[in-house]
């Protein structure tokens, strides 16, 4: 199906608000409408054309904010982005196996052509792929192996460390500063730093991973963070996903379930992409006080 635009007047003020373009080039501000919430641009390929959208998540509303893009992002193996309040970055694996990137110097500006990025890997089934404003976070192989970090510059990519010198956790689905975020069987994990990583037990991995609220069953494809946790229903649908903010426990994770926060009116989208806002600075997990008993960290089997 083709994603199905339904822009009202209000709408279309409340996006004329964030400084993003209804399509193509930014036309003179209306007078907004205030945002219940952050509102954030993420992107949506169409099913039907393989075009890529700019969509606005605001508050409780999902509007589609038009075409971005006219090229056939159903094709592309992965797709991940980073914005750092100015430009936003789209890093993309072809068919073949190469890394494209694409760069928009502002909101409401094209984006530039696709550059062919990271020449020396094969980026062909890379299983973790995440851009932040400064760096590119990659996993090549079946875990456990090693998280890479690449820096991103005007002129490229180049490998510079590693996030987690053994990731032993299912795919990275984004970077939240000072932690990962994992989502697999239904449940959404806090990953950080293992203390005990480089001990002479040979089975520990440099992930630890504490259960972060389950997730509705219905919803594929996610990806973002806690900050803006996206995905897809069965019809193709985005939704965004969202905690409730009164978990009882002083605990540097939260058990309380994902709840769907905003769906949104078009349809036979095929992948959502969540730009990444913060660049990875992960640390040891903090004290786990006052957290349920029953808690420890997750056994990846």
């Amino acid at each position: 199906m083709v994603i199905r635009r339904s822009l009202s007047t209000v709408l279309a003020s409340v996006v004329a608000g964030t400084g993003l373009a209804l399509g193509g080039a930014a036309g003179p501000a209306a007078a907004a409408e205030p945002c219940a919430g952050v509102s954030r641009e993420v992107f949506a390929v169409d099913g039907g054309t393989g075009h890529l959208h700019s969509v606005v998540s605001c508050g409780a509303a999902i509007t589609d904010a038009g075409v971005v893009n006219t090229a056939d992002w159903r094709a592309y193996q992965q797709v991940t982005a980073s914005y750092d309040g100015t430009a936003t970055e789209i890093f993309a694996v072809t068919g073949d196996g190469g890394l494209v990137r694409r760069t928009r110097p502002a909101a409401g500006r094209p984006f530039g052509p696709a550059v062919q990025v990271g020449a020396g890997y094969d980026w062909a089934g890379v299983r973790t792929l995440i851009a932040t404003p400064k760096t590119l976070v990659v996993q090549f192989d079946r875990s456990p192996s090693v998280m890479r970090v690449f820096e991103v510059t005007a002129a490229g990519i180049s490998e510079i460390r590693p996030l987690f010198e053994a990731f032993g956790a299912p795919h990275l689905s984004g970077i939240n500063g000072q932690y990962a975020e994992v989502n697999a069987g239904g449940r959404h994990f806090r990953t950080w730093s293992d203390p005990r990583y480089g001990s002479a037990d040979p089975g520990l991995t440099a992930d630890q991973s504490w259960f972060s609220g389950d997730l509705p069953g219905d919803v594929h494809g996610l990806t973002g963070t806690e900050r803006l946790l996206a995905g897809l229903d069965g019809s193709g649908r985005i939704v965004v996903l969202a905690q409730r903010f009164d978990w009882p426990y002083r605990c540097p994770y939260d058990m309380s379930p994902f709840t769907v926060r905003a769906t949104s009116t078009v349809d036979g989208v095929v992948r959502v992409v969540v730009p990444g806002w913060v660049d990875p600075d992960l640390r040891y997990p903090p004290a786990m006080t006052d957290c349920p008993k029953v808690t420890a960290p997750w056994e990846w089997q």
